[in-house]
């Protein structure tokens, strides 16, 4: 029995460490990309787990700790075209796996979506039909 339980948890826990990244964008310095079965949407405000591969590894400035992906929890208002970030975790390697070597709890307030951004392609692709 306790077997069985064990078995359980681990594969409940290993589907929700494992996202459906599905790839946004991507040039030669990133690639973006969406957890887009978690998309989450309640009265034109949508939230989505966005995934950001560095091509080179890179550092955190506040702390100088390198890092070369980084996974952030974005809220968007699809109306006002706005948006904040939630939380962030930087990882060690790409894909979000590694240690985590910094993270941001802090939610920012919410700001305009700036032409020529990644978070205007994210914001276009999880707001359709929003």
């Amino acid at each position: 029995m306790i077997k069985r339980f064990l078995l359980l948890a681990l594969m409940l826990s290993a589907g929700q460490v494992n996202a459906d990244w599905t790839k946004v964008t991507a040039n030669q310095d990133i690639s973006v990309y969406i957890d887009a079965q978690a998309v989450q949407r309640n009265k034109g405000l949508v939230k989505v787990k966005v995934l950001v591969n560095e091509a080179k590894e890179l550092v955190v400035d506040k702390d100088k700790y390198s890092y070369q992906s980084f996974r952030t929890y974005i809220e968007y208002n699809c109306k006002k075209e706005l948006q904040r970030a939630l939380s962030t975790k930087w990882f060690s390697e790409p894909m979000g796996e590694g240690n985590m070597i910094y993270q941001d709890k802090h939610p920012y307030p919410f700001a305009p979506v700036v032409e020529g951004t990644l978070g205007l392609v994210v914001m276009k692709r999880v707001c359709k039909g929003s």
